[in-house]
């Protein structure tokens, strides 16, 4: 079997908003492998418990990501609290 390379997520130096959501099984280790090996020093990491497109189009998900800008630099993993069903 030939193993292909992965993406170079260490060479990504811009600010990275990224969101990983616990009811996408098939993404969130991904998301999650994926934000630890950006090599930006400005990076977010939302988490919630919904689904990924409704999340987005959620007044407190658009606020969070209204806040990024002023995140300066540094690793932060930012958990979001979705309300619950």
């Amino acid at each position: 079997m030939v193993q292909r390379p992965g993406p170079a997520f260490e060479q990504i130096t811009v600010p990275a908003y990224v969101v990983a959501s616990y009811s996408n099984t098939l993404h969130t280790a991904g998301t999650f492998r994926a934000w630890r090996r950006i090599g930006s020093s400005a990076k977010w990491l939302g988490i919630h418990n919904s689904q990924e497109w409704p999340a987005c189009d959620d007044e407190a998900s658009r606020d969070d990501l209204r806040r990024f800008p002023a995140h300066g630099s540094g690793n932060t993993a930012h958990t979001q609290k979705a309300p619950l069903a």
